[in-house]
C-alpha cells in the first residue's frame, strides 16, 4: 500500500504518474531525525520477478531481492545488494529497520457520505427560517459558505449523490470585502432532504465521515502539532468522542467554558486519524509534512514466495514510503524506454551465447522482449548454431515482418514463433498504426513452413475488449491457423504512458469461453498465476495434462508419444530434442 500526500493509502497497482506520495526527508545533519515529506511519482512499470516476503513485528512488505528498504542506521538494505540500484548491504533476519506508520483503507460508501454532510453541515453550514416580509409565513433556508474551494466542492459532489444540485455563488463578506463561496436554497423540499441527510447514523462507516466532515469543518492542526476540533455544541463534540473510541483514536476532551475541544496530540494517532476517516481540506492534512514520524521494527523473517506480479515505482526524490518502510526507488529503467549507455554495452557473439546456453542449462534460444526482427542479422547467424547442440529456436514478436524475412529465418532454423496480434483491425490500425492483416499473413505463412506458431492477443480495457474486436481474433485464428494453434489472452497491466485500469480476469474468462464456442482446442489465460486457465487440458476428455503456474510447469502428463493418458488422444505438442 501507498500513502498518497492527503494520507489516502491505495494499493500501488493503482498508483499513477504525477501522483504525490508520502516520502521522507535526509537532513545533511545525520544526527536530525528523518522527516514526512512529499515525492511525485515519475514512472511505473508492471513485471514478473521472484518476490520474498519480509515479516516485522509492525507490518509485513514484499519486495524483490533486489529492493531496497531503509535501516535504523539509515542504511539501505537488500535481499541481493549486488543487484540494488543503491549501494546496499545484505539484509538479514534480526535487522532493526525504519517504520513509519501502517497503511489503513476504507471505501467510502452511502454511509460515509451521510456521515461526512452531517459533519460539514452541523460545523460550518445553516438550516434556518425566517419570515417573509410579504407574506409573514416562515421560510425555510440552507446556507453553507466556506472560503476553502476543496470543502465547498466535497460537500456540492456529495449533496449531488443524494440529487440536489445547488449553484455556487460568490459572496464578499466583511470590511475588506474578502472572496467566500456558498451554496444556498429556500426551496422546502431541498430544506427537508438536507434535514434527512442529517440524521444520525450507526454504522462505523457514517463515523468516519462524520469525523471528517467535522475536522473539515471546525478542526486544524496547532504550531505545536496537535490536533484539535472545536465546538459550542457539546452535543456534536460527543458524537466525535462516540467514533473516535470507535475507531480506537486515543484523545483528550478539552473544556474552555463555552467552547469545548477535542484533542488528538501524538503524531502517530493523528495519522491514523487521517487514513481512518480522510478530510478532504488537504492544506490541514499536509500540516503533518515536515514532522517526524519514524520508529523501528525487527526483521523477524525472510520468506521467499514464489514468483509474483510487481510494479517497479520511480518517484523524483528517488524514496517512498510503501506498506510503512521507506523503500528506494525500485528500479530506474522503463524496459524499452530505457537510453541506451555504449559504454556499458557488452556483445556477446553467437558462438558464446549457445555455450552460454548450454552450461546454464537451457532448452533453447528465444529471441524476446524487445522485437527480436531488429536483431534478424544475429538470429540468423545463432539458430545454426543452437540447433547444432540441440537447442531449440524460438521468436516472440510482433509479426510484422516481410515473407521473405521469415524465409530466411526459416532456412536459418526458426522452429516456433510466438506472434502478438493486438486485437482486431481497427484497434491495431488506431493504436499501432500497422495493418493486422500483415501479422496473420505472417503467421498463416509460419504455420505453412512448419513451425510451430502460437498466437498472443493482449486484452486492454477500452481497447480491444470489445466483444466485435475478440470475435474478429477468434474467427481469424480458428480460418486461418486452425483450431489445434493455441491462443493466449494475457492480461494487461498499467505501464509507461497508458493508464488504462488492468484488465479483468472476468473479461479473459469471456475471450476463452468464445474461443472454445469456436472450436480453439487449446485456448489459455496468461498473466493470472494460478488460474485453471493457465493449464493444458485434453480437448477430448477433458484431462489434466499440463499444470503451470505464471511461467512454471507444475506437472506434465502425457505418453511418451505425448498422447493423452487417459483417452489417448494425441496431442500436437512440441517437445524440445535432446541436446548433445
Amino acid at each position: 500500500m501507498i500513502l498518497l500526500d492527503n494520507w489516502v493509502a491505495v494499493r500501488i497497482g493503482e498508483v499513477r504518474e504525477a501522483d504525490s506520495v508520502l516520502s521522507v526527508s535526509f537532513p545533511r545533519d545525520r544526527k536530525r531525525r528523518l522527516r514526512l515529506s512529499t515525492t511525485k511519482v515519475i514512472g511505473k512499470v508492471a513485471r514478473r520477478a521472484e518476490v520474498y516476503k519480509v515479516v516485522t513485528s509492525m507490518g509485513d512488505i514484499k519486495i524483490t531481492p533486489e529492493h531496497p528498504i531503509l535501516d535504523y542506521r539509515r542504511r539501505w538494505v537488500a535481499i541481493e545488494p549486488d543487484r540494488a540500484p543503491v549501494k546496499s548491504t545484505r539484509m538479514r533476519e534480526g535487522m532493526l529497520i525504519r517504520f513509519t506508520v501502517k497503511p489503513e483503507t476504507f471505501d467510502e460508501d452511502e454511509n460515509y457520505i451521510r456521515g461526512y454532510l452531517t459533519g460539514a453541515l452541523r460545523g460550518d453550514g445553516s438550516l434556518t427560517h425566517y419570515v417573509h416580509s410579504r407574506t409573514g409565513k416562515l421560510v425555510p433556508f440552507f446556507k453553507f459558505a466556506v472560503k476553502d474551494q476543496d470543502f465547498l466542492m466535497t460537500v456540492k459532489k456529495y449533496l449531488e449523490v443524494f440529487g440536489i444540485s445547488l449553484p455556487v455563488k460568490r459572496v464578499y463578506c466583511g470590511l475588506y470585502r474578502q472572496v467566500t463561496r456558498e451554496l444556498v436554497s429556500g426551496r422546502k423540499n431541498v430544506f427537508h432532504r438536507i434535514e434527512e441527510l442529517m440524521t444520525t447514523g450507526s454504522s462505523l462507516s457514517w463515523y468516519r465521515g462524520f469525523l471528517a466532515g467535522l475536522f473539515d469543518a471546525e478542526g486544524g492542526l496547532s504550531e505545536a502539532g496537535c490536533l484539535r476540533i472545536k465546538n459550542t455544541d457539546k452535543e456534536l463534540l460527543e458524537l466525535a468522542c462516540k467514533g473516535l473510541e470507535r475507531l480506537g483514536i486515543p484523545y483528550v476532551y478539552e473544556s474552555y467554558g463555552k467552547v469545548d475541544a477535542i484533542r488528538i496530540g501524538r503524531i502517530g494517532h493523528i495519522a491514523k486519524f487521517f487514513m481512518r476517516t480522510h478530510p478532504k481540506i488537504r492544506r490541514k492534512t499536509g500540516r503533518l509534512i515536515g514532522r517526524s514520524l519514524l520508529t523501528t521494527t525487527m526483521i523477524e523473517e525472510i520468506e521467499p514466495i514464489g514468483e509474483e506480479l510487481v510494479y517497479n515505482l520511480e518517484t523524483d526524490k528517488g524514496v517512498f514510503i510503501c506498506n510503512g518502510f521507506i523503500t528506494h526507488n525500485c528500479q530506474n529503467w522503463r524496459l524499452s524506454k530505457f537510453p541506451p549507455d555504449p559504454s556499458r554495452a557488452n556483445y556477446v557473439s553467437p558462438e558464446d551465447m549457445v555455450r552460454l546456453a548450454v552450461a546454464s542449462a537451457c532448452q533453447g534460444i528465444s529471441v524476446s522482449f524487445t522485437e527480436p526482427t531488429l536483431l534478424f542479422e544475429y538470429s540468423l547467424d545463432i539458430f545454426p548454431l543452437a540447433l547444432e547442440r540441440g537447442l531449440y529456436t524460438n521468436y516472440v514478436s510482433n509479426g510484422y515482418m516481410t515473407v521473405e524475412a521469415l524465409r530466411m529465418l526459416k532456412e536459418a532454423g526458426l522452429q516456433a514463433l510466438k506472434v502478438d496480434v493486438k486485437g482486431g483491425k481497427e484497434a491495431v490500425r488506431r493504436y499501432c498504426q500497422a495493418d493486422v492483416e500483415v501479422v496473420w499473413r505472417n503467421a498463416e505463412e509460419a504455420k505453412r513452413m512448419g513451425m510451430h506458431v502460437e498466437v498472443v492477443n493482449l486484452i486492454i480495457p477500452g481497447v480491444n475488449d470489445d466483444e466485435s474486436s475478440l470475435r474478429e481474433v477468434v474467427e481469424n485464428h480458428v480460418k486461418r491457423l486452425g483450431p489445434d494453434t493455441p491462443i493466449h489472452f494475457t492480461a494487461y497491466f498499467p505501464a509507461y504512458r497508458f493508464d488504462a485500469p488492468p484488465t479483468p480476469v472476468e473479461k479473459l474468462e469471456e475471450a476463452y469461453e468464445l474461443a472454445k464456442q469456436y472450436g480453439v482446442n487449446y485456448p489459455y489465460i496468461g498473466n493470472v498465476p494460478g488460474h485453471r486457465y493457465e493449464n493444458t487440458y485434453c480437448p477430448n476428455c477433458g484431462a489434466l495434462l499440463i499444470k503451470r503456474f505464471g511461467l512454471s510447469t507444475v506437472r506434465i502428463r502425457l505418453t511418451d508419444e505425448g498422447r493423452c493418458p487417459r483417452c489417448g488422444m494425441e496431442i500436437p505438442i512440441r517437445l524440445w530434442p535432446k541436446r548433445r
